[in-house]
């Protein structure tokens, strides 16, 4: 579950840890110190960030940028992840009798 709280040009967002990997969210922090300050707190499964713009960017705009940037990190680490347990089509079967094409 993701919960979130907007003012002005800050927002705090809290994170299960069981959904976000702490790399993704580092990596996703990262990025955006050039334009935010931002905290993190982990406590007990769930990563609290805060975030303040450094200029006068609007909360959502600042929510809605980070959102997008650590849900692409997340979801090319979940395909790397799941992309050993894709199966071949049955036209690129690999076993010793073509005839069975049973692989």
């Amino acid at each position: 579950m993701i919960t979130y709280s907007l003012k002005k040009n800050s927002a705090v967002i809290d994170l299960e840890n069981s959904i976000y990997p702490y790399p993704i969210i580092l990596e996703t922090v990262h990025n955006f110190l050039e334009s935010c300050w931002i905290t993190i707190d982990k406590s007990g499964e769930k990563y609290t960030i805060g975030i303040e713009s450094k200029e006068k960017d609007e909360s959502t705009e600042i929510v809605s940028a980070f959102f997008n940037f650590m849900n692409g990190l997340l979801f090319s680490h979940l395909a790397e992840e799941t992309k050993a347990e894709i199966h071949q089509p049955e036209d690129d079967c690999e076993c010793e009798d073509e005839s069975k094409k049973e692989c």
